[in-house]
């Protein structure tokens, strides 16, 4: 770390990327600030990481002041992300050296202050979080009719019975998963600003080597993600197995965490072999994006190929690692 000094253009920057908030792409400004704050203290020291810190949360409400009833607070809970986020970011990788615990810690800051901001903005409606943010049976059954308004009448109403049944199940359903697309998002984007810092620390002493194509799922978590599986597969199927629906809730929500993390991680490992083929990042982005919106099975198969390779070692990831680290492997002498 250089010393100790307030630099007012790292300041200037993190306030000119909340500008994002004004244009109603918040989520661009929490990543922008997010990585500037830590830029700020790793490179210049804890000193310019405040005022960068400070200027975000002030400059962020001064920016919500002009929205209206409920920005000034929205915009508070913007500049908290970034804050948050950035100190995970910072624990992540001048205190742990991994660049996956940096990814929890970031997206543990993005999480709590939107969820909590989710549920104030609910119960002063009156609502729950699920109420708030899930459309209503009758909203749904209105989309769905005047999506199907062409049909005709006689054959809509034999229709209808089955229609209200599978869109009430879709809500339950819907309803049962919100947590974790709170969990998901806020995953992806702390990896959108764990891989931005990576990038400019490369050449710098606290700096860490990562790569896509190096993730891995780690084998507890392949083994709590299948022992989900299985027993939601024999609640199904069994008539004696029944389990509260509340635990039900628990184990959809972490097994859909879990798939989208075993799926990243099944790309990841394709990556590995297909980027020697296909240079080009952009080009092998839109085949991972275009097979699974084409195919949506692929996700299942990159979810297996996830599974299989957190214990099978295909990519020699821990023999690379100990290159890396200077310690001797067992193919070594």
């Amino acid at each position: 770390m250089r010393k100790e000094r307030l630099n007012f253009g790292v300041v200037l920057r993190t306030i000119v990327s909340l500008l994002p908030m004004i244009f109603g792409v918040p989520t661009l400004a929490i990543i922008t600030c997010s990585y500037n704050i830590a830029m700020s203290f790793m490179v210049f020291g804890p000193l310019t990481a405040f005022a960068t810190s400070l200027c975000t949360v002030c400059f962020s409400m001064f920016i919500g002041t002009g929205v209206g009833v409920g920005g000034e607070l929205m915009a508070l809970v913007i500049g908290l992300q970034a804050v948050l986020s950035a100190l995970g970011c910072i624990y992540g990788y001048l205190y742990k050296k991994k660049f996956s615990v940096g990814m929890y810690g970031v997206a543990a800051g993005i999480l709590i202050p939107e969820y909590l901001y989710a549920q104030y903005q609910a119960s002063s409606r009156g609502l729950s979080v699920v109420q708030a943010m899930v459309p209503s049976a009758e909203e749904m059954k209105n989309i769905v009719y005047q999506a199907l308004s062409n049909l005709p009448e006689a054959e809509l109403g034999v229709l209808a019975p089955e229609i209200n049944k599978v869109i009430n199940l879709t809500r339950n359903f819907v309803s049962m998963l919100i947590p974790s697309v709170f969990i998901i998002i806020s995953l992806v984007l702390a990896y959108v600003v764990m891989w931005a810092v990576s990038v400019q620390l490369r050449k710098l002493p606290v700096g860490m080597n990562h790569s896509f194509s190096r993730i891995k799922l780690p084998k507890t978590m392949t083994i709590v993600f299948l022992l989900v599986i299985l027993i939601l597969v024999l609640t199904g199927v069994s008539e004696k197995l029944v389990i509260p629906a509340s635990v039900t809730a628990v184990l959809l929500n972490m097994m859909v965490v879990l798939q989208t993390i075993a799926m990243f991680s099944g790309i990841s490992f394709i990556d590995y072999f297909l980027r020697k083929i296909v240079r080009f990042t952009a080009f092998r982005v839109i085949i991972y994006v275009g097979t699974i919106v084409v195919f949506p099975i692929v996700s299942l198969a990159y979810t297996i190929a996830g599974c299989i390779d957190s214990f099978a070692d295909f990519r020699k990831l821990k023999t690379a690692e100990s290159i890396e680290k200077g310690v001797p492997h067992e193919t070594e002498e």
